[in-house]
């Protein structure tokens, strides 16, 4: 059964769409589960082997799993933009830069160059962005 509940200003503040297994927290349902809200603690899950930028923007918990190895582009940096990724397929996630920001990675058990972030299988990154750096700062990357 599809149901939604109502706030005073919010109209799908619980959203259940059962046609395609979906539930949304204070937004209509993208994912499996979807959280919104003005705190940046959107939860998405990327299945594709290629994803733009566009695919996570909106969302600061990235989670990749199609079973083999995924390419990602980072979105423009904005002051402050927190991410967390975690790997949780078979293969490899490379994370590319968008424009000039780079990637400095404090973690010496993650890979990748300026140019690239790579996560291992079972490998997570947060990530922040100090715009007066242009920088995507890694301030913690480890195996799960």
């Amino acid at each position: 059964i599809n149901f939604r509940v109502e706030g005073d200003s919010n109209t799908n503040m619980i959203t259940v769409d059962a046609d395609v297994d979906k539930i949304g927290l204070a937004m209509a349902p993208l994912n499996t589960i979807d959280f919104g809200g003005n705190q940046g603690n959107k939860i998405v899950k990327l299945t594709s082997t290629s994803n733009a930028a566009s695919t996570f923007e909106d969302y600061r918990y990235v989670v990749f799993s199609n079973g083999s190895a995924v390419a990602a582009t980072m979105p423009a940096g904005v002051e402050g933009r927190t991410y967390t990724f975690k790997n949780i397929n078979a293969g490899q996630v490379t994370l590319t830069r968008a424009g000039s920001d780079e990637f400095r990675v404090i973690d010496a058990g993650m890979g990748g160059t300026a140019n690239t972030l790579v996560l291992d299988v079972a490998q997570y990154a947060t990530v922040v962005y100090i715009a007066a750096e242009s920088m995507w700062e890694v301030f913690k990357g480890s195996n799960a």
